[in-house]
């Protein structure tokens, strides 16, 4: 199966790449927003303090599709596609050829534009 693309980003495969990293939406620092992908659960920081987390799922059904609910099940049990559902949100999310950058967007909202996070090693962020 080969990745496709969007702009010189791949939309297929990005669990692999993704999970148990700090991202940052400012390139080298931890800036004012910070996700991580843990294996279950998603965590986010604002300001360097943590605002709280989730749990979450990759998934290869649109969010645009009826189909698209939040799933308990598929915790932990998802690995495939560029959706992530959380029990609030879906986003689609895309990762650079280098790995080093996503760009993560409300995909059920027309209006939202992409956000761009780096990805940041050695974070000294709170658990």
């Amino acid at each position: 199966m080969s990745s496709q693309t969007t702009t010189s980003y791949f939309t297929t495969n990005v669990q692999q790449h993704i999970v148990n990293k700090y991202w940052s939406n400012e390139e080298g620092t931890t800036g004012k927003a910070v996700f991580y992908f843990g294996q279950n659960q998603m965590s986010t920081y604002i300001n360097q303090k943590k605002l709280g987390s989730g749990n979450y799922y990759f998934t290869n059904i649109s969010c645009n599709d009826p189909s698209s609910i939040f799933d308990n099940s598929k915790i932990g049990n998802s690995s495939s596609g560029n959706y992530i559902k959380t029990d609030r949100y879906c986003y689609v999310i895309e990762i650079s050829p280098d790995f080093q950058k996503i760009r993560i967007k409300k995909s059920y909202d027309n209006d939202t534009k992409w956000q761009t996070f780096y990805l940041l090693n050695n974070p000294n962020l709170p658990n």
